[in-house]
């Protein structure tokens, strides 16, 4: 039976930068006969192994997803699928990078891979809380 539609990934096509554990937002467009549903899987090793990361979704051109939090990889690749036809899908043309914020990096408090003004406002929201959960005399001594 041929196949009558097509799905083209437009982002991330190659390139991009993201923190694992961010939500971008993936994009595709699908042409020819309708497909309802689509399926997002992710690769960190450039196409040799996939996960799935959203399942039968609608068909909107559109979803934001999760990227892993485990992942640190310059090897990574989104492929966008039919949910009904696993043969009509798209992979972004070339690898994009997920990385893990350098370790060394311990004013970040905000998890957010830059040091600024929020990472301030934590600082300062617990400037004076005593960290023993057992004993709230114990930062009085």
């Amino acid at each position: 039976m041929p196949i009558h539609s097509k799905v083209t990934v437009l982002y991330p096509n190659g390139g991009q930068m993201f923190l694992a554990g961010s939500l971008p937002t993936v994009q595709w467009k699908t042409e020819g006969d309708p497909v309802d549903e689509v399926r997002i899987d992710f690769s960190a090793d450039n196409g040799q192994s996939w996960r799935i990361l959203a399942n039968a979704v609608l068909n909107a051109g559109i979803f934001q997803i999760t990227l892993p939090s485990d992942i640190h990889s310059q090897q990574c690749l989104v492929r966008v699928r039919s949910a009904a036809n696993l043969d009509v899908m798209d992979i972004g043309d070339d690898v994009f990078t997920v990385f893990q914020c350098a370790q060394t990096l311990t004013a970040d408090l905000t998890g957010d891979c830059f040091v600024n003004l929020a990472d301030f406002a934590v600082l300062a929201q617990q400037w004076l809380t005593c960290g023993n959960p057992y004993d709230s005399d114990w930062c009085r001594q």
